[in-house]
Formats: structure tokens, sequence, C-alpha cells
């Protein structure tokens, strides 16, 4: 049996951005969260409903306090490796796209 977390994300008055959202493929990445379904639930305001695996480890900060001594060097470079790998897969599936640049003032 697999445990299930129920998230409900507001969408905005635009139809081009509540169709992206819905119409985006589920992904699948080892180091992203698993995601079992989603719709967009009509109503005023509309939002999209999201189905996920259920993940009882907490965020990474709250990993990070519960360890409460210095974190090895080694350990922060797996975990930004695995967040890079994540950020990498969701920009090739065009998920993800990148902020123009700023201008310096």
């Amino acid at each position: 049996m697999v445990e299930v977390a129920w998230h409900e994300l507001p969408l905005e008055d635009s139809a081009s951005s509540a169709a992206g959202l819905t119409d985006a493929p589920i992904i699948d990445h080892e180091n992203l969260l698993k995601v079992v379904a989603k719709w967009e639930e009509p109503g005023t305001p509309s939002h999209l409903v999201v189905i996920t695996e259920m993940v009882d480890a907490g965020t990474l900060l709250l990993q990070i306090e519960r360890i409460r001594h210095e974190v090895r060097v080694g350990v922060v470079k797996k975990w930004c490796r695995q967040i890079l790998a994540a950020l990498a897969y969701l920009h090739d599936q065009g998920l993800v796209r990148p902020r123009p640049a700023r201008r310096p003032r």
C-alpha cells in the first residue's frame, strides 16, 4: 500500500497558465516527488489538484536541523547534484523556463 498526499494549487485567471499546468505530462524522475494523478478542479477560483506519494522525511532544512552537527561537505555535494539533476530534467521536459537575466543597475 502506498500512502498519498493531496495538494491543491490555486490557478491564476489566465487560461493559458492553467492549461499549461493541467496538460503537462506527469513527471517521472528519481529525484522528484512522484506524482500519482492530477486534474483541474473547476470553481471560483479554480485550482489544480495533485496527488503525490507521501514523504514523511520533511524538508531539507529539517533534515539538516535533525543532524544537529556540522553536515559533511560530501553530503551537501550529493544533495546539490540531486537538486541540479532534477532541475535539468524539468528544463529538458520544458516544464521550467529560465528567467531572463537582470540588467545591472
